[in-house]
């Protein structure tokens, strides 16, 4: 019909774990900040790898489509979640910032899309040492980062070393 109001569909972004029991969405796109690379203990050992790749979502406009992940509180300051039934980890927020939830990137169909919304390297006190990474994004330790700092994710040093 010519002329006709054809109202704007919402850019949905959407994702889930490795056997589909757990997917989610959300209406809008990543924030362009607080997304990026952790480098804490906590993110190594949560996905076994040398860092975490993760991008936020406003949480009014993210939502589990099916399933529910498993919720682990992994510190005093953050908890995850999972699929209880394949482990893929799938979500993070800070209980401080309940206004943002942080999704790892390997989960989301448009995984390829999110290189745009990477802003930064945080707890990179905690960087691997042998681990080279070729951008020019900035390296910020907990405490710099305000985000991280006002959820009062702050790494102790290592005074072994």
């Amino acid at each position: 019909m010519e002329g006709a109001f054809v109202a704007e569909q919402p850019e949905i972004w959407a994702g889930g774990c490795l056997c589909g029991a757990v997917t989610y969405e959300s209406k809008e796109p990543p924030a362009k900040e607080n997304s990026g690379y952790c480098h804490c203990r906590n993110c190594q050992k949560a996905y076994g790898n040398g860092f975490a790749t993760f991008v936020g979502f406003p949480a009014e406009t993210f939502r589990i489509t099916r399933g529910e992940p498993v919720i682990y509180k992994s510190s005093n300051v953050g908890e995850r979640g999972f699929c209880g039934r394949c482990g893929s980890p799938i979500v993070m927020r800070y209980l401080s910032l309940p206004i943002k939830i942080w999704v790892y990137v390997g989960t989301l169909d448009r995984v390829a899309e999110t290189e745009r919304y990477m802003d930064s390297h945080v707890c990179a006190e905690s960087e691997i040492p042998w681990l080279t990474i070729h951008d020019d994004l900035p390296r910020e330790r907990s405490g710099e980062n305000i985000t991280y700092a006002s959820a009062g994710l702050v790494v102790e040093e290592d005074k072994s070393k």
